[in-house]
Parts: structure tokens; C-alpha cells; sequence
């Protein structure tokens, strides 16, 4: 057996850093006004320059191996190095606290 589990969604803790995984995006993550990462697959890399239209600079990333051969020129897993190097690039995205809590 190659894995003991599999998920459609679930949330994880890497170095302190709170990371979502989804099977496919989401618009809106627990912590993501905090800079929580949202992970997914499903897309085939076909959603990614759409989403970063209407998110720019999105804490989110599609980690299929489609995607990986578009940003790092290979098919295959990312690794959290990545991971990490294309995050520290993005600005993030989402509402802030006090926005969030400001409904009139």
C-alpha cells in the first residue's frame, strides 16, 4: 500500500505555519487573513492565472504535477522548499480582520 489515508480536505501545521490542503480550490481558508497557505490539486494548472486575476498575490497554490511542470519545469511533487520559495513571492490575499467585522 502506498498510503494509509487519503483526504478531499484537511488542514495540517508545518513549522508553525497553518496549511490547508483541498482536492480542489477554495475561495476562502480558516486563517488566510492570517497568512495561512491553501494547497489543491484538480486543476491541471488551468485555473491558476484566472484565480490570481480575481486573488493577486493568494496564499494558495495548485500543487498538481501539471502545475509543477509549468513553474519548476519538471512532473513531479513539490517540495516544501517550493512550496516556500513561491509563497515568500505572493502578497496575500482577503480580507483583513477589521474589514471582515465591518458589515453596516
Amino acid at each position: 500500500m502506498v498510503f494509509s489515508r487519503t483526504y478531499d480536505k484537511v488542514s495540517v501545521r508545518i513549522d508553525g505555519r497553518k496549511i490547508h490542503m483541498n482536492h480542489e480550490p477554495v475561495a476562502i481558508w480558516d486563517g488566510r487573513h492570517h497568512s495561512a497557505w491553501h494547497l489543491y490539486g484538480h486543476c491541471h494548472s488551468n485555473a491558476e492565472s484566472w484565480l490570481e486575476q480575481i486573488m493577486p498575490g493568494r496564499f494558495a497554490l495548485d500543487v498538481g504535477v501539471d502545475n509543477a511542470f509549468k513553474l519548476l519545469g519538471r512532473y513531479g511533487p513539490f517540495s516544501m522548499t517550493d512550496i516556500s520559495n513561491i509563497m515568500a513571492s505572493k502578497s496575500g490575499f482577503g480580507l483583513l480582520r477589521s474589514e471582515a467585522y465591518h458589515h453596516r
